[in-house]
């Protein structure tokens, strides 16, 4: 397994004390006081349902040494306007933001355009008839303006997509470029004159003129996008309908789970740092492979990419299998998330990781 050590990395694999877990029982992790830590950092005066987290330096760590800053805080703040608050009150130093203060705060000197680890995508179902038609599909992903989405809709830092792999998460071994700027494909890429070539063919290969957009309510910003999807494909393929359905993500994830939906919107990070955490995704059976798409070409490419311990030949193998599955525009990608933040210029050496643990506090500083 040639990613084994990034599996490795991922939280899940982190030890666990048999003999102190099976001594807690259920209380395991329920408060400070059941908690062994083997980090950088132990928590202090917690329990379950708390609001605020306080880390204090661990002494027993192995690079203790290393470790500069003695104490932090993490307070839970859901409100992104009320944790800005607390920002320019001085009682926060580092907070996330979204939506329209983004705007708000943009030229402040402590911001700082990140990028998240969530690729938002279009999800069909191979199932319905009609929808299953590539050339219908096709239509649909070129008559999409990403950049459009981006600049003028969401205005949070989020930034097109034109492959299923996030910017960050892998490179060539070779020249260094991200995997996610090297797809060779076009279906993501906005054409007006392609959106019509394909809707000419798809409309004498099936009757389908209507299809329902599936999305939930755990994101404020999928309302306006959805909108946007039925507004450009209504105009862009005359003589076709989008209806839109909201429902709660539990709903969705089971309508979409149980192949109950034609269309929707969804989003995926990966769960560890490599590329084969999203590929994988689509081999022909993969419970998460909603769109139940299949292609023995691309399953062939993956199974090889998986056992190839050459880095070069990997990081090819996988670069083919992404652009099939763009081609096939079964999951068109649209964007990828921001994650703009505000910090205070003088913390240091605290990068946002695209998977896993997304910040590690062992190297931060303060200048």
């Amino acid at each position: 397994v040639p990613f084994l050590s990034r599996i490795l990395a991922f939280a899940p694999f982190a030890p666990v004390n048999q003999k102190y877990f099976e001594k807690t029982g259920k209380k395991f992790g329920q408060d400070s006081s059941h908690v062994i830590a083997t980090g950088p950092y132990k928590i202090k005066d917690w329990k379950l349902g708390d609001n605020t987290v306080q880390l204090v330096k661990n002494p027993k760590y192995w690079d203790a040494k290393n470790v500069k800053v003695k104490e932090i805080k993490l307070d839970v703040i859901t409100d992104p306007e009320k944790a800005a608050i607390a920002f320019e009150n001085g009682n926060a130093d580092y907070v996330r933001l979204s939506g329209q203060l983004v705007s708000k705060y943009h030229k402040d000197k402590n911001f700082v355009d990140e990028i998240s680890n969530f690729n938002h995508y279009l999800i069909f179902n191979m199932k319905e008839p009609g929808i299953n038609n590539a050339n219908l599909r096709k239509a649909i992903s070129v008559s999409l303006n990403r950049k459009e989405i981006t600049t003028h809709i969401l205005k949070d830092g989020s930034v097109p997509v034109h492959s299923m792999v996030m910017r960050k998460l892998g490179e060539n071994p070779k020249t260094g470029k991200d995997f996610a700027d090297e797809s060779t494909t076009n279906l993501s890429q906005y054409s007006p004159a392609d959106a019509k070539k394909y809707w000419n063919k798809a409309k004498s290969e099936t009757k389908l003129r209507s299809f329902t957009l599936l999305y939930d309510d755990s994101d404020p910003s999928y309302s306006n996008v959805a909108a946007y999807i039925k507004a450009q494909v209504e105009k862009n393929l005359p003589g076709m309908k989008v209806n839109l359905q909201q429902v709660s993500k539990k709903t969705r994830l089971d309508k979409m789970a149980k192949s109950n939906f034609d269309a929707g919107i969804s989003r995926w990070a990966p769960d560890y740092g490599d590329i084969s955490a999203v590929l994988n995704m689509y081999v022909t059976g993969n419970a998460s492979n909603y769109a139940k798409w299949s292609d023995p070409e691309y399953d062939r490419l993956i199974a090889q990419a998986n056992k190839e311990t050459d880095l070069s030949k990997r990081y090819q193998l996988l670069l083919k299998a992404n652009n099939i599955l763009v081609d096939s525009a079964a999951c068109p990608p649209l964007y990828q998330a921001g994650a703009p933040v505000l910090r205070r210029t003088n913390i240091k050496d605290m990068p946002m990781h695209i998977s896993g643990v997304p910040l590690v506090f062992k190297y931060v500083y303060i200048k």
